[in-house]
């Protein structure tokens, strides 16, 4: 075989394998995944979670315990975000990235702004209620975090230690 053939034949062959390897790793990051909770983690409401968005119109795919669930925790978010910043919980899309037992996060989008990307935000069930434990973008204060010390480290692995300056790992 000629070089030049053998060197197009090369050529060949790398491309292939660069464009099979980012058809992997594309394809891998879209997959749904699950997390298992952490040893003393309430795990009465979800057991094996995937991690996909789910929205108001996507309710219907769960069961009606999971839909009541997922309703309320939708419409705490919206709700304390709202008071928050005194603004209408009718204003936001909420989107749940992931449940660990009776601990969520996801993101909250306000209706009609495109191109902003939306906050994030941490929530917790705590006597059958859901509470917003954190939200914004940015690094979540350790202080934010003191009324929840079981709010699993998986979900949030770090936090900023106001009195230190670091983050320190949960």
């Amino acid at each position: 075989m000629s070089k030049i053939k053998k060197n197009s034949l090369l050529i060949i062959v790398a491309a292939f394998v660069v464009i099979l390897g980012s058809y992997l790793i594309i394809s891998s990051q879209s997959m749904p995944k699950t997390v298992e909770p952490e040893d003393g983690v309430n795990e009465e409401l979800v057991e094996d979670t995937e991690v996909t968005p789910e929205t108001d119109d996507q309710l219907a795919e769960f069961s009606p315990e999971e839909v009541d669930m997922k309703e309320d925790l939708i419409t705490a978010v919206k709700e304390s975000v709202a008071a928050k910043h005194g603004t209408s919980p009718d204003g936001y899309e909420v989107s749940i990235g992931l449940f660990v037992g009776n601990y969520a996060t996801g993101i909250i989008k306000e209706i009609g702004l495109e191109t902003a990307g939306g906050a994030g935000w941490y929530a917790a069930r705590v006597d059958r209620k859901w509470e917003l434990v954190w939200d914004g973008n940015g690094t979540i204060s350790c202080s934010d975090l003191k009324d929840y010390p079981e709010f699993p480290a998986q979900l949030i692995p770090e936090c900023y230690d106001e009195d230190t300056g670091e983050m320190v790992a949960r």
